[in-house]
């Protein structure tokens, strides 16, 4: 199943809001924030990992190692949630 451009911007603009209201700020790609880690477990199950990247500013590569390194997979068709 396809996530419409209609359904990312949508879920891109939460996750921005979310960012926005918080008062946690990225200190350098070497380094995760809880609330980093907050918005991976809350949205990396379900939603883009493309649209996460681009609104933590990290590369997808390093998204996939921090989500791994946390144990946290994807859900849907084809995967097992695992929490």
């Amino acid at each position: 199943m396809q996530t419409s451009r209609k359904q990312a911007n949508s879920y891109q603009d939460k996750i921005i809001a979310e960012l926005e209201n918080s008062s946690t700020t990225t200190r350098g790609y070497n380094i995760w924030t809880d609330f980093e880690r907050d918005i991976l477990k809350k949205y990396y199950p379900t939603k883009d990992v493309q649209v996460i990247a681009k609104v933590l500013n990290r590369p997808v590569q390093q998204i996939r190692i921090q989500v791994s390194n946390m144990g946290i997979k994807k859900v849907g068709k084809n995967h097992e949630k695992i929490s």
